[in-house]
């Protein structure tokens, strides 16, 4: 919100006579590059970021240029400014290192597969930002004249990204609501001359506008009683950890095998643990081609190559000396949606029923390690209404 705010009085707001708006919009257009040094210093996001910040200059310019009022100094000024906005990004604990770290992530085939805010947009069904598309989609058709051009075409960028990969959702909301707003102000204009016209006939924009906001009130509530479903949070497994602290110090519990999600909170509450994965992880590969991901995918069942996939934990325990599972209760809990519950407890309650049912239709049965693991003899140690502890005892036989 920060950079789209600098960005957007340094050149949306610009005029043919003068293309930098008020200096102190000039000053802190400046301090971009102290910006993005604090940014890169805090989250991988400042890439995206720089992108933005690039193509808006690139845009600006092309549009100044084919209107005939194109000005050299501004854009020296500009790429001195994005240069050292880039530089001042090299300036952390990693150096250039984290900026190689994130175009692996960008282009591992691991992240995109398996990682669900890497995968298509298209995969996220929310009433409520399914409205905000169409709204945003009626802004840009209507009013593409009026609005400002390389804004729009930044936030329709970002929205076909955002098809392409869901964690672009963000920044296209960012984008794309400064717009709708004022797309609202045009609508506002034009029912009010039309108003002055006819003022006993409502024109097509107002029954438009109706329309639209009869689907907002039922679309936010489907959604306030859908999300619960849909996006259930997943709680730090504070108790379990806990549990896990306790056993340590009476008796060797070996390595962890983790939840993709937990990883990063173990690091954080028990650094003496060695995790399995985390999410920095996904597209880390060894040179003998050996994936923490792969083996992970293996492990719960995301990949499947073949009949003997569900044995795939053996080898990997004994590679690693996995004495000690931690991962998410398998049993339905609070937090999940009422809408779930009833699916849940069906395919828990009557197993040979489900069975018959992925025969006929051919599907691939679902894979629970937890169950897997307590077929193979092993133990459960702790449980609650968010994680689940496994151990094979002090003699693990894989």
């Amino acid at each position: 919100f920060v950079l789209f705010e600098i960005l957007h009085k340094r050149f949306a707001n610009s005029n043919s006579s003068a293309l930098h708006p008020k200096p102190y919009s000039s000053l802190v257009f400046y301090s971009l590059p102290i910006f993005f040094l604090i940014w890169a210093n805090l989250h991988a996001a400042f890439a995206s970021g720089l992108f933005i910040f690039a193509l808006w200059i690139a845009l600006h310019h092309i549009f100044t240029w084919k209107e005939k009022r194109f000005n050299r100094k501004a854009i020296k000024i500009d790429i001195l400014v994005f240069a050292g906005s880039v530089l001042f990004t090299l300036i952390n604990p990693y150096g250039i290192g984290l900026h190689q770290e994130i175009i692996k992530a960008l282009m591992s085939p691991e992240t995109m597969r398996y990682i669900g805010e890497w995968q298509s947009g298209l995969n996220v069904f929310n009433p409520a930002f399914i409205l905000f598309v169409a709204l945003f989609i009626l802004a840009m058709v209507r009013y593409r004249k009026i609005l400002h051009k390389e804004h729009l075409l930044l936030a329709a960028l970002f929205f076909v990204l955002f098809l392409k990969s869901a964690r672009h959702g963000t920044l296209f909301l960012i984008l794309a609501l400064p717009l709708i707003t004022e797309s609202f102000e045009y609508a506002r204009e034009e029912i009010r001359a039309a108003n002055e016209k006819k003022p006993r006939k409502p024109n097509t924009i107002i029954k438009t506008m109706v329309g639209v906001l009869l689907f907002l009130i039922p679309s936010y509530f489907l959604f306030d009683i859908s999300r619960g479903a849909q996006y259930a949070p997943r709680f730090a497994p504070e108790k379990a950890v806990e549990f896990l602290k306790t056993e340590s110090k009476t008796k060797d519990i070996g390595n962890i095998f983790n939840d993709y999600g937990w990883g990063g909170y173990l690091m954080y509450a028990a650094p003496e643990f060695k995790v399995f994965i985390d999410g920095r992880m996904p597209h880390w590969t060894l040179e003998n081609g050996a994936s923490a991901m792969k083996e992970y995918a293996l492990l719960t069942g995301l990949e499947q190559k073949d009949e003997f996939y569900k044995n795939a934990w053996k080898g990997i325990f004994k590679k690693h000396d996995i004495r000690t599972v931690l991962l998410q209760t398998t049993q339905p809990t609070k937090a999940l949606g009422t809408l779930e519950e009833p699916l849940h407890t069906t395919l828990t309650r009557y197993p040979k029923f489900v069975n018959v049912f992925i025969k006929l239709l051919n599907l691939t049965p679902p894979f629970y390690l937890d169950r897997e693991l307590q077929n193979a003899g092993w133990k459960k140690t702790y449980e609650d209404s968010e994680a689940q502890i496994l151990s094979c005892g002090d003699v693990c036989s894989y």
